[in-house]
């Protein structure tokens, strides 16, 4: 994870997000590489755990209905845009 901050870093402004699953491990270690290379973490978790931000009954396979749909995909986007200098 570390090395991907750092490689990003070179680009200018660098945001990282939580999983949009909640995920206690990974989360929490995304947190702290964004930390330690001094980047914006934003947490998207929230809309992970709603199904109203989920394309359930979208989609005939079951795992792609539970990511994001077209307002969960827009509410991401909203929360990222709050964290960045435009």
């Amino acid at each position: 994870m570390q090395k991907i901050i750092s490689h990003s870093k070179k680009y200018g402004e660098s945001i990282i997000t939580s999983l949009f699953w909640y995920h206690d491990f990974i989360d929490s270690n995304i947190k702290q590489a964004a930390k330690l290379e001094n980047i914006k973490y934003v947490d998207i978790s929230k809309f992970g755990n709603n199904n109203q931000y989920k394309a359930i009954g979208q989609f005939e396979h079951q795992g792609i209905c539970g990511h994001p749909n077209n307002l969960g995909m827009q509410k991401i986007a909203e929360e990222i845009l709050k964290n960045i200098k435009l």
